[in-house]
């Protein structure tokens, strides 16, 4: 694990926990958003470790599917997911899903990049492991 997916796991592993508190506390619009930016900070973490660097979420998408989807690595729902979230820009959608619903599936999709993570890259170590 080199240095920047390590910042980019440690942020990642702060926003579940702030999305996981916001749920609990009744802010789904929020914690759905924290959600988010653990998918993409993950996956940008994923990336980095093949030496690619994206500014935009779009970008991080695509790049995501076309290195690890398309070569199987991942499984296809998983990059679906970053898609998915590309076009959550509004609390909720247009299938009457309420904004819990969508809060807990984010949170989910945030968890499972969490885990696919552990699988690929490893533990996140502390910062006194890295000095």
């Amino acid at each position: 694990m080199n240095l920047e997916q390590a910042h980019l796991l440690r942020q990642a592993q702060e926003s579940f926990r702030s999305a996981r508190l916001l749920a609990n506390q009744g802010r789904y619009d929020l914690a759905a958003s924290r959600a988010r930016d653990v998918m993409f900070g993950v996956a940008a973490a994923i990336l980095a470790g093949q030496s690619l660097a994206f500014a935009r979420r779009a970008e991080i998408a695509a790049a995501f599917r076309e290195q690890f989807e398309e070569t199987g690595l991942v499984p296809a729902e998983l990059s679906h997911c970053l898609s998915k979230a590309l076009d959550a820009r509004t609390p909720s959608d247009d299938f009457g899903r309420t904004l819990r619903d969508n809060a807990l599936e984010q949170l989910d999709h945030a968890e499972r990049f969490l885990e696919l993570s552990q699988r690929l890259i490893g533990p996140v170590p502390d910062d006194a492991e890295q000095a």
